[in-house]
């Protein structure tokens, strides 16, 4: 929990948290990805490897796949923890509540019947 005077601050360097991580990360790991897929190198005088010439492209194929299955599959895992064991956030609400509206249509008594549902399952 973060003052309010202290807001702007909070999320200043919350965003700087998500964009470094969010943006740092990816190009290093594909970068690994694909360079493990090379298959002929350029090769200096002294010995020293280059850049890339001629890619295996079946390995490439299958590297870069099976990571984004990889990171899909955590995103979904975190996304399920992130439902399952975070807070209703409506308990922390001053707004009046949803659960117990004036007038209810079908689309909301559904809507209220499958939020019921789901609370009973934590």
């Amino acid at each position: 929990s973060v003052s309010h005077s202290h807001l702007s601050m909070a999320y200043g360097i919350r965003n700087l948290l998500f964009r470094t991580l969010g943006t740092i990360p990816g190009p290093v790991l594909f970068g690994i990805i694909i360079d493990s897929a090379c298959a002929v190198w350029q090769r200096g005088c002294d010995g020293s490897y280059g850049s890339c010439w001629e890619h295996d492209t079946t390995k490439l194929v299958y590297s870069v796949s099976a990571a984004f299955i990889v990171v899909k599959l955590l995103s979904d895992l975190f996304l399920f923890l992130t439902w399952r064991l975070y807070p209703d956030s409506t308990m922390y609400s001053t707004s009046p509540s949803l659960t117990q509206p004036t007038t209810r249509t079908p689309c909301l008594t559904t809507l209220l019947r499958l939020r019921t549902i789901a609370n009973s399952w934590k």
